[in-house]
């Protein structure tokens, strides 16, 4: 149990936690004591977690899920979103300790993430299904949490810090087209129109239920939500954001994906303009941070080369 956290985890959960090492260290306690608590069978981790620890376990004869996260206000905000989704969009949770930073959870099978690699299917064609399960997401009441900035307010903030630095030398036209974008995403905030998002709804984080149930009659529901207040398309952009190379690749590269966004937005009554803003404006900041903080210079340069692309010519 000591070496479940690859040296990857540890350096971002540090990162965004300096106080964390304790908390790491007890981590084997910990799930000893949620075990005995729960009368769990613990097994082995979930593939693909990058800032806790999530294990398979067996309680009576069903699976289940046993998540440990650094407590704090993220992980409160969390729980009382997954609480009041009831399964609707969301992975069900079953039981919590927030101030331990436990969560017992339903289990789930693949994410979409791991069908797309598997090349079962491609994101065009999960549209529907993403764009079906962020629906019942945002019946969560965005009352919910507090209202905080506007998203395009931070993500200006960090287009325009980490655009002036060594990062965006070679990429001025993408950083001057982002700041673009979030002025007029700014402009036209609506609070009227706001929902409560999931904040990151990438393929990674949308998974499949182990049988048919209320709440995922697509058969696939989010699992770790952020909570951000804002408008719908904000979560529809993250889905587009993804799928850099595929989007390389096509012959018109502003053509594929404005149809992508024309498509999401038709099945969700929303504006495929602004879905393609969010989109290029999420793009940028990722690149940027990858770039710049990150070091992972490749996948940054990925990022950026393809929001390059996306402004060769109008559409």
């Amino acid at each position: 149990m000591t070496d479940v956290f690859s040296t990857a985890v540890r350096t971002k959960i540090r990162r965004a936690h300096p106080d964390a090492g304790r908390w790491l260290d007890q981590v084997p306690d910990a799930v000893e004591r949620c075990a005995r608590r729960w009368r769990l069978d613990v097994g082995y981790p979930v593939d693909g977690a990058s800032d806790s620890l999530v294990l398979r376990a067996v309680r009576g004869s069903s699976p289940v899920v046993l998540k440990l996260a650094v407590p704090g206000p993220a992980l409160e905000r969390q729980v009382a979103i997954l609480d009041a989704a009831a399964g609707r969009g969301y992975v069900r949770l079953l039981d919590a300790d927030t101030s331990a930073g436990v969560l017992l959870l339903e289990a789930l099978g693949q994410s979409v993430g791991a069908r797309i690699v598997a090349g079962a299917e491609g994101r065009r064609d999960l549209s529907t299904i993403f764009a079906d399960t962020l629906q019942r997401a945002w019946q969560v009441p965005s009352g919910l949490i507090e209202s905080g900035p506007h998203p395009a307010v931070e993500l200006r903030r960090t287009v325009q810090r980490l655009g002036a630095g060594p990062a965006g030398r070679d990429y001025e036209a993408v950083v001057s087209r982002a700041l673009a974008y979030a002025d007029q995403r700014l402009d036209a905030c609506d609070p009227t129109r706001q929902v409560l998002c999931h904040g990151d709804p990438h393929p990674w984080h949308l998974c499949e239920v182990l049988q048919a149930r209320p709440g995922a009659p697509a058969g696939v529901v989010f699992v770790d939500p952020i909570g951000v207040r804002c408008e719908p398309e904000y979560d529809l952009a993250v889905v587009t954001r993804e799928g850099n190379r595929s989007i390389l690749t096509t012959e018109d590269a502003v053509v594929t994906l404005r149809a992508w966004c024309a498509a999401l937005a038709e099945a969700t009554d929303t504006d495929a303009e602004a879905i393609w803003q969010w989109s290029y404006l999420l793009r940028v900041a990722r690149g940027l941070h990858f770039l710049a903080e990150e070091n992972q210079p490749d996948e940054g340069r990925l990022y950026l080369q393809t929001a390059a692309g996306l402004i060769v010519r109008r559409r």
